[in-house]
């Protein structure tokens, strides 16, 4: 494939990555947050400063005859009558069908009905927990829109000095979503400052009323946090306390929440532009390291390029430079059958054998380091006079029963994998430069926005709702930067000379060895040139179609049985890993409140369905 196939091809793939990132957080940001087949479509709060707290849910039910219980939690104690400790006070349940029961299960365990009726309070009693209040119906609820009212009394933890008066209600932590949030504050005349819980929520006064609209996203913290005048303390339910500097600690307090709500939207509109800066630095670095000169090849060439080693096209010339397979040491044996220094041999099955391979070596002496290397390889571990993958076959098998492998089996397999996965730094740098650091450098950019992302999260138990985009999506573009990696690293770098040209070359070769139509017009009779098809061949990975050709020609090449079938015989030997005995054997209360800033709001839990 051309490199300018390549870049496009590469463009596409990580434009998709980036696209499809997107799309599933847009998606996923717009999907009906259906918890089972229930969601809370709406939730509206009234709170009075004197500590009457009103609430409205309105459910959305689509499961049919699966719910028969809407509650509402609390993390504070809730109690059935005035108490000496912060806690709420049911006072009032609205149902949202006749035929309903009402229920407060207080936070020592105590069970309030009505109307009364023991069979239906034996089973409120085993289904709902401490601390929950709510609407229980036998018949279960239909798919539709119910709405469901409930008054508090609200006796919180205040705190007062001689300016200020604070008040922190948590009015959600533990709850289904609720699409649409809309808390009214009453008396904002004495309403000094809010502090809303997450900070995204947005506020504006209207009269003598403080309205505060927004969503919150399953689970998440809600939470109102005021400051009021000195005067209003007299006029509360609660539990007062005097604590100096209650402004700057809550100011304080407020700045070191909203900070990290703060980089966790400049991490996730950061992740975004990542996303798309991605492909064009990708695009910039082919165009300004990567771009070669043109060359005019034809798409099928019948000749072999040049005269190279069978081992180095494999290194240089078959896929990315430098990346080397037991295509390579197939090549290479080949080869040097042809030259006399080996002889390979199937066993004929009938006189004693598997069906394996024998491979004699003749003469030690290759013409480079890695045909010294193969040669002495399979001189070193013959049997006799030839190596056998049938031994080998039955080393692997007895390792099975052993502890450890045998010594002989362990020094074959490293030997073999040693040669499948040669490298040469110094041959491989003499025809290209490769570009892959140039890549590699971009994993700063989705790297260090995702670490960031995640020290946030770490920062804040509430936070992860607005960071989990920014690591999505930067994690996405650590798979852009990815996908350009695992492409040849010449694309950003540059191949010497005109080495490029002969790559594009070996590429036609191998497109004409690939098809079958264009290998099949040549005479079979000329037996040296269909020789070096074959070794070539299977150095550039297509050597089966080579082998077919030559049996449907019927090539007269002596022993190409033997031939066609060393990477067949051979493969299973290379690829099966030792396994012994030992290795198969191996595997295998909440919220009080009183405290300052987000989350330490007093109240908590919220709305579910059962």
């Amino acid at each position: 494939m051309s490199e300018e196939r390549q870049l496009l091809l590469l463009l596409l793939l990580v434009s998709a990555v980036g696209v499809g990132g997107v799309a599933a957080v847009v998606g996923a940001s717009r999907m009906p947050e259906l918890n089972g087949g229930v969601a809370v479509a709406r939730y509206e709060a009234v709170l009075y400063l004197n500590g009457t707290l009103h609430e409205s849910y309105i459910y959305n039910v689509e499961a049919n005859e699966r719910y028969r219980m809407f509650y509402r939690t609390w993390d504070a104690p809730l109690v059935l009558e005035e108490t000496d400790f912060p806690s709420v006070l049911c006072v009032g349940i609205e149902p949202p069908v006749q035929g309903a029961y009402v229920y407060v299960k207080d936070h020592e365990g105590r069970l309030w009905v009505s109307p009364h009726d023991e069979k239906i309070r034996m089973e409120i009693m085993e289904l709902a927990y401490p601390n929950e209040v709510g609407v229980f119906y036998p018949k279960y609820y239909s798919p539709g829109t119910y709405r469901v009212g409930y008054t508090f009394i609200l006796y919180p933890p205040i705190e007062y000095d001689d300016e200020m008066v604070h008040l922190n209600l948590k009015l959600a932590s533990d709850h289904l979503a609720y699409r649409d949030v809309e808390i009214t504050i009453m008396d904002a005349g004495e309403v000094e400052a809010v502090y809303l819980h997450p900070p995204t929520l947005k506020m504006r006064r209207e009269g003598d009323r403080i309205i505060v609209q927004g969503g919150s996203p399953e689970d998440q913290l809600l939470e109102v946090e005021l400051l009021l005048k000195r005067e209003i303390l007299s006029g509360m339910k609660g539990f007062p306390s005097r604590v100096e500097h209650v402004k700057a600690k809550t100011e304080t307090a407020n700045l070191l929440y909203s900070i990290p709500y703060h980089v966790a939207r400049g991490l996730r509109y950061a992740s975004y532009t990542a996303l798309f800066v991605i492909p064009a630095m990708l695009l910039i670095l082919y165009v300004r390291y990567g771009r070669e000169r043109s060359y005019t090849v034809p798409r099928y060439l019948s000749y072999i390029p040049s005269g190279r080693k069978p081992w180095l096209v494999n290194l240089v010339f078959k896929g990315d430079i430098g990346d080397f397979d037991e295509n390579g040491l197939y090549a290479t044996l080949l080869d040097l059958q042809r030259m006399g220094k080996i002889k390979i041999k199937v066993k004929d099955p009938r006189k004693g054998g598997e069906g394996g391979l024998l491979i004699q070596v003749l003469d030690p002496r290759g013409d480079d380091d890695y045909e010294n290397r193969v040669l002495r390889f399979f001189a070193e571990h013959s049997s006799g006079s030839s190596f056998d993958t049938d031994e080998v076959k039955a080393l692997l098998e007895a390792a099975k029963e052993m502890e450890h492998p045998p010594r002989r089996l362990r020094e074959i397999k490293e030997g073999l994998d040693a040669l499948t996965s040669y490298r040469n730094r110094r041959v491989s740098s003499l025809f290209a430069f490769s570009g892959r650091g140039r890549v590699a450098r971009l994993l700063l950019i989705p790297g260090s926005l995702l670490i960031l992302s995640i020290l946030v999260t770490l920062s804040s138990s509430y936070i992860w709702r607005e960071t989990w985009t920014a690591i999505f999506l930067s994690s996405m573009g650590l798979l852009q930067v990815g996908v350009g990696l695992a492409f040849p690293s010449t694309l950003f770098g540059k191949w010497r000379g005109d080495y490029y040209k002969e790559k594009l070359e070996w590429d036609a070769f191998r497109n004409m060895l690939s098809d079958l139509a264009q290998i099949e017009r040549y005479a079979p009779q000329d037996l040296s040139m269909w020789g070096e098809w074959l070794i070539y061949g299977t150095a550039l990975g297509v050597g089966e179609k080579v082998a077919e050709a030559m049996r449907r020609l019927k090539v007269g090449i002596p022993n190409l049985e033997d031939l066609t079938m060393l990477p067949i015989i051979m493969h299973p030997v290379i690829s099966t890993p030792i396994i012994t005995k030992s290795s198969a054997q191996s595997g295998g209360f909440g919220s009080t409140g009183g405290g300052f800033g987000g989350g330490g709001g007093f109240g908590g839990g919220g709305a579910g369905a059962r």
